[in-house]
């Protein structure tokens, strides 16, 4: 990691801002592929039933549940 920022230092400011540009991309990119999966990830919510097991009341996002009131 050290060599990798110390390569980056040494190079002219152009290139240097061009690295970190196409690194920011690639890390927004990462951000937005995780929100992504989150969003289609299913929570479910269960009670428990009438025979002693668990009965699924509703199955909702991560993002559903993270903004709900209920």
């Amino acid at each position: 990691m050290k060599n990798i920022f110390k390569a980056i230092t040494q190079q002219e400011m152009a290139r240097q801002a061009r690295i970190v540009e196409i690194a920011t991309l690639a890390v927004f990119a990462i951000l937005v592929g995780v929100v992504i999966w989150l969003w289609q990830f299913k929570i479910e919510l269960t009670q428990p039933g009438p025979d002693g097991g668990r009965m699924v009341i509703e199955q909702i996002n991560v993002f559903e549940l993270l903004l709900s009131k209920k």
